[in-house]
C-alpha cells in the first residue's frame, strides 16, 4: 500500500534525480533533473530517453554491462520482485553468441532487436 503522503510527483522526482546522480557519477554529462521540467511526465520521458541512449550506445563502458550481467545472473530474488511489480518483463531468449549488452536487455525482458514501426 502506498504511503499516503507520497505523491506520484515525489516518486518521479526520486527516479529522475537518482538516475541523474548515478549517470553523473558514471561520467555522463548533462543528465536531466526533475527541477528542469514543468511536469513529471516530461521529466520521466526525458530521463527514460537519456538512459535508453546510454544503454543503446556501443560506447557504454563494458564494465557497466558486465556488472549488470553478473547482477542479473546472481540471486533471482534480486530481480523477480521487480518483474512481479511490472518493472521488467519475463526474460527473452537471446542467442548465447549475441553481444553481452543484447543478452542483458533480454534478461530484463527487452527485445534488443526491436525497432519502431515504420
Amino acid at each position: 500500500m502506498p504511503h499516503p503522503e507520497v505523491t506520484v510527483a515525489d516518486v518521479v522526482a526520486h527516479v529522475v534525480d537518482f538516475s541523474a546522480k548515478v549517470l553523473q557519477e558514471k561520467g555522463f554529462a548533462g543528465p536531466p533533473r526533475f527541477a528542469d521540467f514543468d511536469g513529471q511526465l516530461a521529466a520521466f520521458r526525458t530521463t527514460r530517453e537519456f538512459v535508453t541512449r546510454v544503454l543503446d550506445a556501443p560506447t557504454t563502458p563494458a564494465d557497466e554491462v558486465q556488472l549488470l550481467w553478473a547482477s542479473l545472473n546472481g540471486d533471482p530474488a534480486n530481480w523477480e520482485w521487480q518483474r512481479a511489480n511490472g518493472w521488467y518483463r519475463a526474460p527473452l531468449a537471446v542467442p548465447a553468441e549475441a553481444p553481452l549488452q543484447d543478452r542483458v536487455l533480454g534478461l530484463l525482458g527487452r527485445d534488443p532487436y526491436w525497432t519502431p514501426a515504420a
